[in-house]
């Protein structure tokens, strides 16, 4: 368990509007960012019902759900994304920087291993460099290699990288990543 500065989750709302959604046409996706395995509630009680609230189409994941240390254990959060996906299909997780390290370095074997079972069984999209459509909606799953989260020597994406990785954007979706 790491230690966590909210006994709440934090809940901010946006509302975007585009000329790509058809008239009527609505999505709402919950963005769980940055857990670094941190619980709400016995089970993320607190987490899902704020989930719960909204009733999204999607869940975003960009990352760091878990912690990256040789004492973490991310069982109580793998099985918070399993009760998701019981009532929410639609849940995308591209790898932040403690995913990157868990799935780059050795030390990290045994988290390595859980992790990607973990997703599997949850039925989980991971999106390493990949994107999918949503009906009017493209969804983005940026993966950058470890280098890039160092930070005392800092590496810039070089131009042209993301668009390597991820292809062109689509310019009649509405594009997130």
């Amino acid at each position: 368990m790491s230690f966590c500065f909210n006994k709440d989750p934090l809940i901010t709302e946006f509302t975007v509007e585009t000329e790509k959604l058809k008239a009527g046409e609505k999505y709402t996706f919950a963005c769980i960012a940055d857990l670094h395995e941190c619980s709400f509630g016995r089970e993320n009680e607190r987490l899902f019902s704020a989930v719960d609230r909204i009733h999204p189409d999607g869940i975003l994941i960009p990352g760091d759900l878990v912690e990256a240390s040789p004492k973490a254990d991310p069982k109580d959060i793998m099985y918070f994304l399993f009760k998701l996906r019981e009532k929410y299909p639609n849940i995308y997780y591209s790898p932040g920087n403690h995913e990157r390290k868990i799935l780059d370095r050795v030390r990290y074997t045994r988290q390595m291993v859980y992790l990607r079972k973990g997703l599997k069984r949850a039925g989980v999209s991971l999106m390493r460099n990949t994107c999918l459509g949503l009906g009017a909606l493209r969804i983005y799953g940026l993966d950058l290699n470890h280098d890039y989260y160092r930070r005392i020597i800092k590496r810039t994406v070089p131009d042209g990288m993301i668009r390597c990785l991820l292809g062109n954007r689509d310019s009649k979706r509405f594009n997130i990543m």
